[in-house]
């Protein structure tokens, strides 16, 4: 999504030194990726503070989400133009 917005120099020179970005677009979607990780995870532990109750997939969820994933993985691997099986 393009968008301008003003940003302080100073506040993008920061977050370009301190994210190792090398263009000023790299150092805000790092900025606004790490305050996101930070935004959920502070949102995560409120649940728990709270008792919120978690929703945690049982192991037989897991593993039906693993298999899942395998098959859709095998299948893109056989429909690939370099893997078909003639």
């Amino acid at each position: 999504m393009k968008t301008t917005i003003d940003i302080p120099d100073q506040i993008l020179e920061e977050s370009m030194l301190f994210t190792g970005a090398k263009t000023k677009r790299e150092a805000v979607v790092a900025a606004m990726t790490s305050f996101n990780r930070r935004a959920k995870a502070e949102a995560f532990l409120k649940r728990i503070k709270e008792g919120t109750p978690l929703e945690i997939p049982s192991n037989e969820e897991l593993e039906a989400a693993e298999i899942a994933s395998g098959n859709r993985a095998f299948q893109y691997f056989q429909a690939s133009p370099d893997h078909s099986t003639k």
